[in-house]
């Protein structure tokens, strides 16, 4: 499989995955944490990925979700928030579809 096919199918299932995270997992996150908890969140994640994209290639995805996972779980940890890394990884996957397909988190 060439690279270009690779990358055409990685991206369909980033695009479907990001769908599902916004409309199943989002809600049920926002279900077991404040409006103003989410809120702030939602915000602090929505920035750490645009620093991401500004920081760091699209080549190297690996190092923007480290920076984007490390910088959340240090602001959840001073804002008081409890999070777990799979609730991050949720709202990551859901700021990066947005940004990249024009989207809301939303729930």
């Amino acid at each position: 499989m060439n690279t270009q096919t690779f990358m055409t199918i990685a991206l369909a299932i980033i695009s479907i995955a990001g769908a599902l995270v916004s409309a199943y997992l989002i809600p049920w996150i926002k279900n077991n944490i404040s409006a103003k908890d989410m809120e702030t969140i939602v915000f602090w994640v929505r920035f750490a990925v645009r620093c991401a994209d500004q920081l760091f290639t699209p080549e190297q995805w690996e190092q923007k979700k480290q920076y984007v996972l490390g910088y959340i779980i240090d602001m959840a940890a001073k804002i008081g928030i409890k999070l777990s890394e799979e609730d991050i990884n949720v709202l990551i996957e859901a700021a990066v579809n947005e940004i990249h397909h024009g989207g809301e988190i939303n729930g």
